[in-house]
């Protein structure tokens, strides 16, 4: 825990909360492994004999998704007015001062009941609407989308003569041909329209899917 943002001047135990490059769990090994000699075969062992493996495994936990984009996700309000007036809703017409920032209002637990790919439950945030109402300064952390990648290389080298050797490689980037899911440019931004209804239908969903697998094979003379 500690200071993200001098967001609350008047309470600064409110300016605490879980920094955004937070990673709860991380996980990564490096490995090379040689697969020894299992024939003794003169002829076979040539090709069977002598390969090694290496590679690299990386698994993170997502990260602090409001920690990135601002305990408000950049809340925008088009038009919408405090009901009853002909007052815009904004940090001044709300809260009397444009050095404080207007946050959602929090209703229920944004990270419950999410769909496939859903991160954020965007029903749990509310437009405040009440003069001197304001959201939390520091939301509760609402982690992202874990990464996974795994890469593999196998390679074996051929002794031609003592000075020269000839080196066979394949190399598999994400070898699992693992997706990785992430935001697009809009689906971490907090927008209302003039009724002050939420427009933002994916708000929360990683919708982009990135990543393939990718192979490189090689042929190295060292001499």
């Amino acid at each position: 825990m500690g200071i993200v943002g001098f967001y609350d001047q008047f309470n600064l135990n409110n300016n605490y909360g879980v920094l955004p490059t937070n990673r709860t769990q991380v996980f990564n090994i490096a490995y090379s492994v040689e697969l020894g000699n299992p024939t003794h075969d003169r002829i076979l062992g040539g090709v069977i004999n002598g390969w090694q493996v290496s590679g690299i495994l990386q698994w993170q936990s997502g990260p602090n998704l409001s920690g990135f984009q601002g305990e408000n996700f950049g809340m925008t309000v088009n038009g919408a007015d405090i009901p009853g007036t002909n007052f815009l809703i904004s940090n001044v017409s709300i809260l009397g001062t444009p050095d404080m920032q207007l946050n959602p209002i929090l209703t229920c637990n944004p990270t419950a009941n999410l769909a496939a790919h859903q991160y954020i439950n965007g029903s749990c945030f509310a437009l405040p609407t009440q003069v001197g109402q304001n959201g939390a300064t520091i939301l509760p952390p609402i982690y992202g989308p874990a990464f996974f990648d795994t890469d593999l290389g196998i390679f074996k080298n051929f002794k031609i003569r003592e000075s020269k050797n000839l080196q066979i490689r394949a190399n598999a980037y994400n070898f699992l041909n693992h997706p990785l899911y992430s935001f697009n440019g809009t689906n971490l931004s907090l927008n209302y329209n003039a009724a002050g209804q939420m427009s933002s239908p994916l708000f929360g969903y990683a919708d982009t899917k990135q990543g393939s697998r990718i192979v490189q094979l090689a042929v190295k003379f060292m001499f």
